[in-house]
C-alpha cells in the first residue's frame, strides 16, 4: 500500500461529516499493478473526487495524507487522492469435539480482523462457526473459551488450512488463544480440536481382618464413559479389570452388592481413589471426577466388618439347687470375651463379647456342678428390636450368626420332669389286717402309700425331676405287724429304675419322661424257734445236753435234741406252743423255760407272731445225791474156840448218782481193815472187799459172833463222806 493512502481516506470521511453528506461523489476503481504494493497484498485503486458543499471551508493540507499522492486545488477546492486497498479474505473458525462431555461448550472469536462474527460450539457436535476477513499478512487471532466444562479435561489443538488448497497454515501459540498470519490469496479455514485426556479406572476390593470366608461382594460405577466392576469373596483381595474413562468424567462408587450370607449391615465400607484422580477415603455412593491426568486411578473398596455386642445368660426352671454352668461367647471373630456362670436356682453372671456381624458366634454352657442330661436345653437369641436370631445346633454349644446388632441369648435349662408313684403288694401269708405305710423324702414332691393286707394298693403319682434323690424309706407297720413279721423290699420300674432290694436305699431320678413306680413288697417272715438245753453237772453230774429231747407243740410242732436242725431256726407258723422234754438221767432237775423273743407263761408255753424269733432254753441240773450199800458174807469159821477166825468178804455198792473215792469198809472187829478191790466206785459200780475176825472166848461162850460192818466214800465237789447202813452176820459157834 502506498503510504497516504488511509488518511486520505480517513480525511475524505472527516469532510463528509462535516457537510452532512451533502456532495456528491464519483468513483473510479482502478486496478494497480502489483508492483505498486507490499509482497504478499493485493491491492484495490480507486480515485474518488469530493467537491466539499457551499460554504464548507477548504480544508486546505487536511486533504493531504501520507497514505499515498494527493492533488489539492486550492482555486475549486476539491481534493483528489488515489488510494491502494488490500483485499479482504475470509476466516471461518470451527471446533471439533473427541470423547467430549456432552453440554461443554465454548465460545469462539476472531480478533484483529474485519467484520468479526462469534461462534459457539456445544458438545458433542453443534456448532456455530466464527468468522470474519483480513487481508493479507494480518496477525489474526483465534480464541476458544469455556462456558460449561472445563478447558482443562482436554487437549488443545488448532489447525488451520487454506480454503484454496488445504494447505496448513502456521499456527503460533498454545492453549484456548493462537495466532496465525492471514495469506494474501486464500480464504482460512480453522479448526479447534478438544480431545478430552483418557485415564484408565479400576476398581479393587480390599477385605479386612475378621472378614468372614465365603462373604462376597461386587460393585460397577456408573456415570463414566465406560465403567469398571469387581466380584470378590472374602478373605482374598481382588482388583477388577481397568476401562478408560475420560477428564471431567463424574463416575459414581455405588455401595456394594452382597452375598454369600453377607449384607451391606455386616461391614462397614469405604471407598478410596488413588492416581490420576483422587477420593479420599470414605463412604459408597460418592462421586469420583476423573482428573485431567493420563495417570490411571485404582478405587479400592475396603470392608471392615461391623462388630457388636453379644451377651449370653441363663435361666433355670426346676433347678436342682447348687447345680452350676461356665457361660462362654467364642468364634473366629469374637473380640473382648468375658465368661459368665450361673448357679441354680437365680444367681447369674453373664458372659460377654464383641463379634463381627456375619461371623459364626459359639454359644456354650458346660456344666461344673450337676448333669446336663437332667435339663432340657434351650438358646433363644434376639437381636436389639427384640426380633429373634436363628440359632443352629443342639446341645450344649451352638451358634448363631451374627447379625449387625447387639445380640442377647439365654440358655435355659428346664428340669425333666417325671411322675413318681409308690404301689404296695402283699404276698402270700400276708395276715388279713396288718397295714403299711411310707412316704419318700429328698424329692421335689413325695408320693405316699398306705395300705391294710391283703389288697395290694396305688398311691397317687406326683412330679418329681431329674436329678432328684428320692429315699425309700422304711415302711410303718401298724394293725399288729412288724417290721420283723415281714421281708420287705422295694423295687422301681418306668424312667427311673432300682433293682429289687432292701428299703431305705435311694432312687436317682432319670433324665426322660417316662413316669416310674416303685413297688414296695411284702413277704411274711414265719416266726423262727430254736429250742436249747442246758446242763449244769455241778456236783458230779455226767449227762450231756442230747441226753435229751426237746419238743415244742403246736401250729408246727418241732422236736428233736438240740442243736438238730429240726429245732434249730426253724421256722414255724405263728400261734401257741407248748415247749417239753423227754429222756435225759436221773438226778438232774428241769427249770422253766426261759425264752428269747417271747414271752413264756406258765413255765412252758409261748405265743409266736410273724417274724418273731424265739430261742427258747431249759436248764437240766444236777443234784448230787450220794449214797453206798454193803453186804457183809461170813465164811465158814476155822473152829469154835477163841482163836479160831472167821473170813468175812464184803461187797460195796454205789448206789448214789456221784462217783465215791476213798470207799473204805468200817468193820471193828476185824483183825485188820478189810481190803478192797477199788476204792472208787462209779455210780452202781461194786467194790469187793475181804477181811479176818479172831473169835473171841467170850464169842465161844455166847455161841455166836456177831460182827456188823458199813461202807463209808467221799462224793465229789467237797461233799462230807457218805456211810452205807451198816450190815449185821450172825456166826453161830458150834462146839467141837
Amino acid at each position: 500500500m502506498v503510504q497516504g493512502e488511509c488518511n486520505v481516506a480517513a480525511d475524505i470521511n472527516r469532510v463528509l461529516t462535516v457537510v452532512g453528506r451533502r456532495f456528491r461523489r464519483s468513483l473510479l476503481l482502478l486496478v494497480l499493478g502489483a508492483a505498486a504494493l507490499p509482497a504478499l497484498a493485493q491491492n484495490a485503486v480507486n480515485t474518488a473526487t469530493v467537491t466539499p458543499p457551499t460554504g464548507v471551508q477548504n480544508p486546505g493540507t487536511l486533504c493531504t495524507s501520507t497514505n499515498g499522492a494527493a492533488n489539492f486545488n486550492s482555486t475549486t477546492g476539491v481534493c483528489t487522492a488515489t488510494d491502494s486497498d488490500p483485499i479482504q479474505r475470509n476466516i471461518t473458525l470451527t471446533k471439533a469435539w473427541t470423547n467430549a462431555l456432552t453440554g461443554d461448550t465454548v465460545s469462539l472469536t476472531i480478533t484483529g480482523a474485519n467484520g468479526a462474527v462469534a461462534g459457539s460450539s456445544t458438545a458433542p457436535s453443534t456448532t456455530t462457526n466464527a468468522t470474519a476477513t483480513a487481508g493479507g499478512g494480518v496477525t489474526v487471532t483465534l480464541t476458544e473459551a469455556f462456558t460449561t466444562g472445563a478447558a482443562t479435561n482436554y487437549t488443545t489443538s488448532l489447525a488451520c488450512v487454506r480454503t484454496l488448497d488445504s494447505v496448513p497454515v502456521t499456527v503460533t501459540g498454545t492453549g484456548l488463544s493462537r495466532t496465525i498470519t492471514m495469506p494474501a490469496d486464500s480464504a482460512v479455514t480453522c479448526t479447534y480440536t478438544n480431545a478430552r485426556i483418557a485415564q484408565q479406572l479400576n476398581l479393587a476390593k480390599s477385605w479386612s481382618a475378621g472378614s468372614v470366608s465365603g462373604h462376597t461382594a461386587s460393585a460397577t460405577t456408573t456415570g463414566g464413559t465406560n465403567n469398571p466392576t469387581f466380584s470378590s469373596t472374602a478373605p482374598t483381595n481382588t482388583t477388577g479389570t481397568a476401562v478408560t474413562v475420560y477428564a471431567g468424567d463424574v463416575v459414581t462408587l455405588p455401595a456394594e452388592t452382597f452375598g454369600g450370607g453377607a449384607t451391606a449391615s455386616t461391614y462397614t465400607s469405604t471407598v478410596a481413589c488413588a492416581g490420576g484422580s483422587t477420593l479420599a477415603s470414605g463412604a459408597t455412593g460418592r462421586s469420583l471426577t476423573i482428573g485431567a491426568s493420563a495417570t490411571a486411578t485404582t478405587c479400592t473398596y475396603t470392608n471392615t466388618p461391623n462388630n457388636f455386642g453379644v451377651t449370653l445368660s441363663k435361666t433355670w426352671t426346676n433347678a436342682i439347687a447348687g447345680n452350676a454352668v461356665s457361660l462362654t461367647v467364642s468364634g473366629a471373630s469374637v473380640t473382648g470375651a468375658t465368661a459368665g456362670t450361673s448357679t441354680a436356682p437365680s444367681t447369674t453372671t453373664n458372659a460377654a463379647a464383641q463379634a463381627t456381624t456375619g461371623s459364626t458366634v459359639t454359644l456354650a454352657e458346660a456344666f461344673t456342678t450337676g448333669a446336663a442330661a437332667n435339663y432340657t436345653t434351650t438358646l433363644v437369641c434376639t437381636d436389639a428390636g427384640s426380633n429373634p436370631v436363628t440359632v443352629t445346633g443342639t446341645g450344649l454349644s451352638r451358634t448363631i450368626t451374627m447379625p449387625a446388632s447387639a445380640v442377647t441369648c439365654t440358655y435355659t435349662n428346664a428340669r425333666i420332669a417325671q411322675q413318681l408313684n409308690l404301689a404296695k403288694s402283699w404276698s402270700a401269708g400276708s395276715v388279713s389286717g396288718h397295714t403299711a405305710s411310707a412316704t419318700t423324702t429328698g424329692g421335689t414332691a413325695n408320693p405316699t402309700f398306705s395300705s391294710t393286707a391283703p389288697t395290694n394298693t396305688t398311691g397317687t403319682a406326683v412330679t418329681v425331676y431329674a436329678g432328684d434323690v428320692v429315699t425309700l424309706p422304711a415302711e410303718t407297720f401298724g394293725g399288729g405287724a412288724t417290721a420283723a413279721g415281714y421281708t420287705t423290699t422295694v423295687a422301681c420300674a418306668g424312667g427311673s429304675t432300682l433293682a429289687s432290694g432292701a428299703t431305705g436305699r435311694s432312687l436317682t431320678i432319670g433324665a426322660n419322661a417316662t413316669a416310674t413306680t416303685c413297688t414296695y413288697g411284702n413277704t411274711p417272715v414265719p416266726a423262727a424257734l430254736t429250742l436249747q438245753k442246758t446242763v449244769v453237772n455241778t456236783g458230779g453230774g455226767t449227762a450231756i445236753d442230747t441226753n435229751w429231747t426237746l419238743t415244742a407243740t403246736g401250729p408246727t410242732t418241732i422236736t428233736g435234741t438240740e442243736g438238730a436242725a429240726a429245732v434249730t431256726n426253724a421256722q414255724v407258723n405263728p400261734g401257741n406252743y407248748v415247749l417239753t422234754e423227754a429222756g435225759g438221767p436221773a438226778g438232774y432237775t428241769a427249770s422253766n423255760w426261759v425264752c428269747t423273743g417271747a414271752t413264756v407263761n406258765g413255765g412252758n408255753q409261748i405265743a409266736l407272731a410273724l417274724g418273731d424269733a424265739a430261742t427258747c432254753t431249759i436248764t437240766n441240773t444236777f443234784v448230787p445225791a450220794p449214797s453206798l450199800t454193803i453186804d457183809k458174807v461170813a465164811g465158814t469159821p476155822t473152829g469154835a474156840t477163841a482163836g479160831s477166825t472167821i473170813a468175812y468178804t464184803f461187797t460195796v455198792t454205789n448206789t448214789g448218782n456221784v462217783t465215791l473215792t476213798n470207799v473204805v469198809v468200817n468193820d471193828t472187829q476185824l483183825d485188820a481193815p478189810a481190803t478192797c478191790d477199788v476204792t472208787t466206785l462209779a455210780p452202781l459200780a461194786v467194790a469187793t472187799c475181804t477181811g479176818t475176825h479172831t473169835i473171841t472166848q467170850a464169842e465161844v461162850n455166847a455161841g455166836t459172833s456177831n460182827n456188823s460192818a458199813t461202807a463209808t466214800g467221799t462224793p465229789p465237789g467237797g461233799q462230807p463222806p457218805v456211810d452205807s447202813p451198816p450190815d449185821t452176820t450172825t456166826t453161830p459157834l458150834a462146839p467141837s
